[in-house]
């Protein structure tokens, strides 16, 4: 089985296509042929007023399931559309589940030490991909000693059932350790480039969290799809992943002056999902949230099915109790005003395409209707936080922060909004 790397960034949200061992595919799909934008759409202060998916090809899909024992299974007609408007909230039948919350060990605290300006890879006790098998995480610490700091989720899939999981394989799967990390670490540029000069993380310390639970980094729940002899288990164990690794990085580099804790598509949704507890792991003095292509759009804007099946398939809930969200399953955008309430002076940021052609596709919208629930989400929830800003431009494309230097929008230009958002200085929302 082989893992999606794309260049446009890391691991696209929704890994389309299964894949053979030992093969890695690198894929461009960055859309730039509209980034620049004439306008901005705020000032210093919002307005009072105003959500690796790599789209699946049915041509191209992996329809038998042959990573697993369950029987041979084939798409005919059969749309996401479809299947997300017949299932019901408990997802599949012949599904079982077991909570793994209190069956992992405690976390390790103990530091680590790797060489300056290279990534360095460490396993860590008590973390599980899908398949059971365990994972860890990735260091390249400052080639200057400055103790400001990078946390990035990996994106890469999410799947909620048999389906999903195991014949559409719509999320990338373990193994993922050291050699699949050598791997697909050249596709870690951009924001963790230490030659570019208008690089505002050049000399910062980076940590890489991997993804291979297909839960947003959320999850903590271990599910049997099937009947005995044609069953499979998956490990959502995506926030039991975080919950190890985050105290480690944490005790690594503890107390940052400046920490920033950033995803792309599904490690988007993760780092806002994970955000209070890297925060009260690490201690930083001052905090930040950096979103690229992972809006949590309105209430049922997310397909109400979709988001119960992440919910009772993943047991979803328990990390937005860290933050007191106790009614996010009705509204996934409640998430960001809590954070908000919780830490006001935090600097907090999307960054997106207008008609995102990947996460619309998800959300089985159609690209206008897409970039109607973006503003709405911008306008109506982000606006009415102080410390939230966006950064919106046109166009369809996925992903940004590995080539931030092709966007703008109002005249600004990606990487500057990055310097501006980690600066004491003014940083503005900007949207045609």
């Amino acid at each position: 089985m082989r893992m999606l790397w794309p260049l446009s960034f890391l691991f696209v949200f929704l890994a389309g296509s299964a894949c053979s061992d030992g093969d890695t595919a690198i894929s461009t799909d960055t859309d730039t042929s509209s980034a620049e934008v004439d306008e901005t759409s705020d000032t210093s202060d919002p307005p009072d007023t105003l959500d690796t998916i790599d789209t699946p090809d049915t041509n191209d899909l992996d329809t038998t399931l042959t990573d697993t024992t369950l029987t041979d299974t084939t798409l005919t007609d059969t749309s996401i559309i479809d299947i997300l408007d017949s299932q019901d909230s408990d997802a599949a039948d012949d599904t079982s589940t077991l909570d793994i919350a209190d069956i992992v060990p405690q976390p390790d605290t103990t530091p680590v030490s790797a060489d300056a300006g290279v990534w360095t890879w460490f396993d860590e006790p008590g973390t599980s991909c899908n398949d059971g098998t365990e994972t860890g995480f990735a260091i390249n610490p400052s080639p200057t000693g400055s103790n400001d700091t990078l946390v990035f989720f990996m994106g890469g899939g999410a799947c909620w059932d048999q389906l999903t999981c195991y014949v559409i394989n719509s999320a990338v799967k373990g193994p993922f350790q050291a050699p699949q990390f050598e791997v697909g670490k050249v596709a870690l540029t951009g924001v963790f480039d230490r030659d570019d000069g208008d690089n505002a993380f050049a000399d910062w310390n980076f940590a890489f969290i991997p993804y291979c639970t297909g839960d947003l980094h959320g999850g903590q729940r271990l599910v049997t799809y099937g009947q005995p002899p044609f069953s499979a288990t998956w490990n959502f164990a995506g926030a039991t992943n975080s919950r190890l690794i985050l105290d480690r990085l944490a005790a690594t580099f503890f107390q940052p002056t400046r920490l920033v804790i950033s995803g792309t598509s599904a490690g988007g949704y993760g780092a806002s999902l994970n955000y209070e507890r890297a925060r009260k792991a690490f201690r930083p003095d001052v905090s930040y949230l950096l979103m690229d292509s992972s809006p949590f759009l309105i209430g049922n804007a997310i397909n109400p099915n979709l988001r119960s099946a992440w919910f009772s398939q993943w047991d979803l809930q328990p990390i937005l109790d860290e933050v007191g969200c106790t009614d996010c399953a009705a509204d996934l955008s409640r998430l960001y005003s809590r954070l908000s309430t919780l830490h006001p002076d935090d600097r907090m940021g999307l960054v997106s395409s207008l008609q995102d052609g990947v996460i619309s596709t998800y959300f089985t919208m159609l690209g206008p209707v897409f970039e109607l629930e973006l503003r709405r989400l911008a306008m109506n929830v982000y606006a009415n936080n102080s410390n939230w800003r966006w950064f919106l431009f046109p166009g369809t494309t996925h992903t940004t922060v590995a080539t931030p230097g092709l966007y703008s929008s109002g005249g600004t230009s990606l990487k500057t909004w990055f310097s501006q958002m980690v600066s004491a200085g003014a940083w503005q929302s900007h949207a045609p």
